[in-house]
C-alpha cells in the first residue's frame, strides 16, 4: 500500500480541503465482482474499481486530501477477516471504519479489537445486514459503541436493495440518538435517502446526529438540502464512492450558494472533530 498526498481543489482563487466521509474500499479479490453484482441491483455504473488502489487514484483524482473508508459485514463469521482488512487501510489520510454484524458471537470482543487497533468508527447497513435500526436487540451494539467512544454510521432511508422495505428510517435514529446520548450517529444520506420531510421532522435539531450528504446529487432537491444545512449543523461531507464520484458531490454543495464557513464545515471541519 501507498500514501496519496494531500490534494485540494483549487477555485476562484482559493483552497478548499476536502474530506470524503463515504466511501467503500473492497479487497482486490472480490471488488470487482461485488461492484458488478451492486452496480446490476441498483442499476448504476460504479465511478471507480472499488479496490485500495482505484480509490486512492480517483479520490486524487477528484481533489480529495483525505477519506474515510467503510465496510459492510454480511457474514458474522468473517468478523475478524473484516476488522483485520479495515486495519490495513489504514493510512496518513485515510481513516476506516469496520462494520459489526447483528449476529456476530462476541461484538465486544470486535469492537475492542477495533479499538486496540486504531479504527475511527463502525459502520452498519440496515438492508444488507437485515435488522431494523430501532431494533431493541441492536441496543447491545449501540452501547457498545457510545462505551467505547466510536462514531456510529447507518444507512438510512431507500435502499435498491430492499425497495419495498425501508429497515432504517429517519424516526428509527432518532429513537436511537435519544436512546444513546452520548453516541455520535452519522446518518448517511443527509439523514435519509429519498425522505428530507421525515429528516428535517426527527433529525434536525438532534446534537448527536450528523448527516452526510452522499447521494446527494441527482436524489435531494437543492431547496431542500439548504434548509436541512441551514438548519442543522452537523454535516460532513460524502460521495458514497465508487456509486458516486466525489466531483459530483462537490459540484452540488458547491451550487447550493453556501456561505464559505458552511463549506468549510461541511467539506472538511466537521470531519476534523468526528475523526479527532
Amino acid at each position: 500500500m501507498f500514501l496519496f498526498s494531500v490534494l485540494s481543489i483549487t477555485e476562484r482563487g482559493l483552497t478548499l480541503k476536502i474530506i470524503d466521509f463515504h466511501t467503500h474500499v473492497y479487497p482486490d479479490k472480490i471488488a470487482a465482482r461485488t461492484t458488478a453484482e451492486l452496480s446490476e441491483t441498483a442499476g448504476v455504473t460504479a465511478a471507480c474499481a472499488a479496490t485500495y488502489t482505484a480509490t486512492v487514484s480517483s479520490m486524487m483524482d477528484w481533489g480529495v486530501s483525505s477519506f474515510v473508508a467503510l465496510n459492510i459485514l454480511m457474514n458474522p463469521q468473517r468478523q475478524d477477516s473484516a476488522i483485520e482488512f479495515s486495519a490495513s487501510l489504514k493510512a496518513e489520510n485515510i481513516y476506516p471504519f469496520c462494520s459489526v454484524h447483528p449476529k456476530t458471537e462476541n461484538p465486544e470482543a470486535a469492537i475492542c479489537r477495533m479499538k486496540e487497533l486504531g479504527l475511527y468508527g463502525i459502520k452498519m447497513h440496515p438492508d444488507y445486514q437485515n435488522f431494523f435500526i430501532d431494533d431493541e436487540n441492536m441496543f447491545e451494539i449501540y452501547a457498545l459503541c457510545e462505551k467505547y467512544g466510536f462514531p456510529l454510521m447507518f444507512h438510512v432511508g431507500f435502499d435498491p436493495y430492499s425497495p419495498d422495505l425501508i429497515h432504517g428510517t429517519p424516526l428509527a435514529v432518532s429513537k436511537v440518538a435519544k436512546q444513546f446520548p452520548k453516541l455520535r450517529v452519522i446518518a448517511a444520506h443527509m439523514g435519509g435517502m429519498q425522505n428530507p420531510t421525515d429528516v428535517e421532522k426527527y433529525l434536525v435539531g438532534l446534537e448527536n446526529v450528523w448527516f452526510d450528504t452522499s447521494m446527494s446529487a441527482g436524489y435531494l432537491k437543492p431547496e431542500a438540502a439548504r434548509r436541512i444545512i441551514t438548519s442543522h449543523p452537523n454535516i460532513v461531507f460524502g460521495s458514497d464512492c465508487p456509486w458516486h464520484s466525489s466531483t459530483i458531490e462537490i459540484e452540488y454543495i458547491r451550487s447550493l450558494s453556501l456561505n464559505s464557513v458552511l463549506e468549510d464545515k461541511i467539506f472538511h471541519e466537521n470531519a476534523e472533530k468526528l475523526l479527532g
